[in-house]
Order: structure tokens, then C-alpha cells, then sequence
């Protein structure tokens, strides 16, 4: 048996087929209703934090930080809070398309 056949006819590198792909992320002209409805708390919470939630954050621990600490959050600080929530945000990203393809199929 060939154990190093498996690991033959791979692509040479990482490619950005599907993302730039014409029809990636459009939805199917036909989804079911109750899908839609499903996720459709989802969509908007998520979008919700990365629009507005993500400001109400940060400028919510700068005040907390100002009043629990008597000082006012650096910009270094600030920056590297928004990071750790945008972070914390996109690690989300990949469960929710699972789920999104689990109840897809």
C-alpha cells in the first residue's frame, strides 16, 4: 500500500477560489422560510456587534477603567481592547458557518 499516495495531486499552495468566487456568500434564490427565520437572530446580533457593539465595548471599559482605576485608558490600551473583542468576534466566525452549513444540508 502506497502511504504517500494520499498526499499526491494536492494544490501547491492556499488558494482564493471560492472567496473570490462571483457567487460566494449570495444567498440560494430559493432558502427555506424557517432557515432564514432560524438564523435571522443570529445575522442581526452578530452584525449588531461588529457595527455599533464592538464602540459600546470599548468605550464602556474606558469608563470603568476610569472609574475603578482613577486614570485614563491609553490609546495603546484602547487599541489592543478593540482588538481582543474584534478578535473574540472572528473566532466566531467559522462556528457560525458550521452551523449555517449543518442546517443548510
Amino acid at each position: 500500500m502506497d502511504s504517500g499516495g494520499r498526499w499526491r495531486g494536492l494544490p501547491p499552495g492556499p488558494s482564493l477560489k471560492h472567496l473570490t468566487d462571483p457567487c460566494y456568500g449570495v444567498p440560494q434564490a430559493q432558502q427555506k422560510p424557517a432557515l432564514q427565520e432560524l438564523t435571522q437572530a443570529h445575522v442581526e446580533s452578530f452584525n449588531y456587534a461588529v457595527r455599533e457593539g464592538l464602540g459600546h465595548a470599548v468605550q464602556g471599559s474606558r469608563q470603568w477603567m476610569e472609574r475603578h482605576t482613577g486614570c485614563t485608558p491609553s490609546a495603546t490600551l484602547s487599541c489592543w481592547m478593540a482588538s481582543w473583542w474584534a478578535g473574540w468576534t472572528r473566532t466566531l466566525l467559522p462556528v457560525f458557518r458550521l452551523l449555517f452549513d449543518v442546517l443548510r444540508s
